[in-house]
């Protein structure tokens, strides 16, 4: 336990022996919290709006104190310092709070962005992917159709003609093959339907 910690366990055990509020117990809402609640603080923006009010309309009182207006040996004079302190450092704080929280806004919508455009590449990925696929099982039949034919051709044909089908058609089964192990290639990239 820190000796915060220790000191601030003692303070609250001697405000509840008074009778009192902890310090905690004022923190999370005193009894008299509903009637210092300003009615148009609704929000973070609203609560930035109403802390510059009050931090301008403490900054004009010192100016009437600097200009010689008032008499900076008044009462008031040392009040109003230390409350205008107060609300511009919370001002100033609210501002930069505000300020983290916006860029914080823009860089999730920037990445947000960037992610949709990803999403959209890959679609046409996808879908060009579908049209290869398309594409080479055509060739694929086309080849297997002009294989067959010349098979056939080669078996009405005399030996010399026999020989040169058989290198056309070891060369289209050689395309045939190519063709298939690159559409197996193409299998392993995911569809639009498996994305």
């Amino acid at each position: 336990m820190s000796i915060e910690q220790s000191e601030a366990q003692t303070l609250d055990m001697k405000l509840r022996a008074a009778g009192m509020l902890t310090v905690a117990e004022m923190l999370n809402g005193g009894p008299l919290d509903a009637f210092i609640k300003h009615a148009g603080v609704t929000d973070i923006s609203s609560l930035l709006k109403w802390a510059e009010m009050r931090r301008a309309e403490l900054l004009r009182q010192i100016a009437l104190y600097e200009i010689g207006e008032r008499d900076k040996g008044d009462d008031l004079y040392e009040w109003v310092l230390a409350h205008c302190s107060a609300f511009t450092e919370l001002h100033i704080n609210l501002k930069a709070g505000l300020a983290s929280a916006s860029n914080l806004a823009a860089d999730v919508s920037s990445a947000l962005d960037h992610l949709n455009r990803v999403e959209s590449n890959l679609r046409d990925l996808i879908s060009r992917h579908e049209v290869i696929v398309q594409s080479t099982n055509r060739l694929i039949d086309k080849l297997t159709t002009a294989r067959d034919s010349m098979a056939r051709l080669a078996n009405h044909a005399g030996v010399s003609e026999y020989s040169a089908v058989q290198v056309e058609i070891k060369d289209i089964d050689e395309a045939l093959a190519q063709a298939r192990q690159s559409l197996a290639s193409l299998d392993s990239v995911p569809t639009e339907s498996a994305a």
